[in-house]
């Protein structure tokens, strides 16, 4: 039995427009499933034609942001970096010393941060001082912290090394012992 467009009540192109977006649905859905064990829905994933779809779109956009950040916001940020000074004041807002930029700060900052004085667990002097106890700087407590765990780490593989070649030594010279008395023992074994 076939049909006109007309005897549906649709024209021809409403027909093609409906089974496109019909077609293009149908690629682009994803597949949910209702168990009516648990009553609840399940994502069982998308078709092929989506998953490309969202993955191309998400390059894209990844690619777009990276684009914005690289041409727009990373000259913004060195720019506000390098070109921002800072200027000392007193509490009265008067300026004190001279202007320097914010790159001079951040390395000045560094330079005092690991230039000071630290106890012998890595502390700075704080309010609890009572009885704190300069130690060294944080650079030079960091320094021994990193050697310290560096020759455990070597001592515990060099201990383990000669464990194993005392071990083999040890083991031949006991088997060779035992091999000089087997041979020096007589068993006699007699019947009654």
């Amino acid at each position: 039995m076939n049909f006109s467009c007309e005897q549906i009540g649709l024209t021809e192109e409403e027909l093609q427009t409906r089974i496109i977006d019909g077609i293009v649905t149908r690629m682009l859905e994803q597949h949910i499933l209702y168990t009516e064990d648990s009553g609840e829905f399940e994502d069982i994933g998308d078709t092929p034609m989506r998953h490309r779809l969202d993955k191309a779109i998400k390059s894209h956009i990844d690619a777009e942001v990276d684009r914005v950040a690289t041409n727009y916001l990373e000259p913004m940020v060195k720019n506000l970096i390098e070109g921002h000074t800072l200027q000392m004041t007193n509490e009265w807002g008067e300026k004190r010393g001279d202007p320097i930029t914010f790159t001079e700060y951040l390395v000045k900052r560094a330079a005092d941060y690991m230039a000071e004085p630290v106890d012998h667990n890595g502390k700075p002097k704080g309010r609890d001082s009572y009885s704190w106890k300069q130690d060294s700087t944080r650079l030079v407590y960091a320094v021994k912290g990193y050697l310290q765990i560096h020759m455990e780490q070597a001592m515990k593989q060099t201990m383990g090394e000669s464990n194993k070649i005392m071990h083999d030594a040890i083991m031949g010279a006991v088997n060779k012992g035992l091999s000089e008395v087997m041979k020096q023992v007589k068993v006699n074994v007699s019947v009654k």
